[in-house]
């Protein structure tokens, strides 16, 4: 009986890890995912970028491409910078790759990494 009670509560505790943190598995076959990871807010590639893809916004809803903005404790959906930050790490600790304070990911629409650069993706290869 200890040991069901115990296997039960491993299993729950399993399953609620990170309830407020990003699934991106519900965006899977039906939205593409640009994440724009970097260390800090301020950062200049992590501006430009934001910039950049913030002139091609209605390419992006064409494509159905959601974007993501994540860094090390904090993530959010979208391309305007709020106060709504979400807290989280989950996305910076799954997806950060390259050395580096920024970087740049697509995501398809099986869910895989498609792309990853460490430099400002302009969005005509994005949109290729």
């Amino acid at each position: 009986m200890k040991l069901l009670i115990f296997t039960l509560q491993l299993l729950i505790m399993m399953t609620n890890t990170d309830l407020k943190g990003q699934d991106l598995s519900s965006h899977q076959w039906q939205n593409r995912i640009v994440l724009i990871i970097t260390d800090y807010l301020h950062n200049v590639e992590f501006q430009k970028q934001l910039a950049d893809l913030q002139t091609v916004e209605q390419g992006l809803k064409e494509r159905d491409i959601i974007v993501y903005q994540v860094l090390p404790q904090q993530q959010q959906r979208g391309l305007v910078t709020t106060e709504n930050w979400e807290d989280s790490n989950q996305l910076y600790v799954k997806y950060k790759q390259l050395e580096g304070a920024f970087e740049v990911q697509l995501i398809g629409l099986d869910g895989t990494v498609k792309l990853v650069e460490n430099n400002v993706l302009s969005s005509e290869k994005l949109f290729v």
